[in-house]
């Protein structure tokens, strides 16, 4: 996993991304790379974390980018999920974005 990179965006909010892999090639689901991201980044357990499958077919996703899944696939899927918009690639590659709130121009609005 890589550190964050912080970009202004309009509206007030900063956009954070991470990113992090797995190996597609291995016998190893891609739904617990974004699991082990996620509690990484929020500093949470997995056993913590809302299901996977409250935001995608996590069956579905290993499908796709597992060593038993199709082999011809090539391309993304994106989801939200604990937060986060996450892209999931055939390359093994894993991107984690957040939003977050720029808590000085939200206290500037209620004052």
């Amino acid at each position: 996993m890589t550190s964050p990179t912080r970009d202004r965006s309009g509206g007030g909010r900063y956009s954070s991304t991470y990113l992090a892999s797995f190996d597609p090639s291995k016998e190893y689901e891609p739904s617990l790379a974004v699991l082990r991201a996620i509690a990484d980044l929020t500093g949470t357990s997995i056993e913590e974390l809302p299901c996977i499958d409250d935001a995608v077919d996590s069956d579905a996703l290993n499908a796709l980018f597992s060593a038993s899944g199709t082999e011809d696939f090539t391309g993304s899927l994106t989801f939200r999920c604990c937060g986060f918009d996450v892209t999931a690639t055939s390359d093994g590659d894993l991107t984690l974005s957040s939003r977050d709130r720029d808590s000085s121009r939200e206290r500037r609005r209620g004052d």
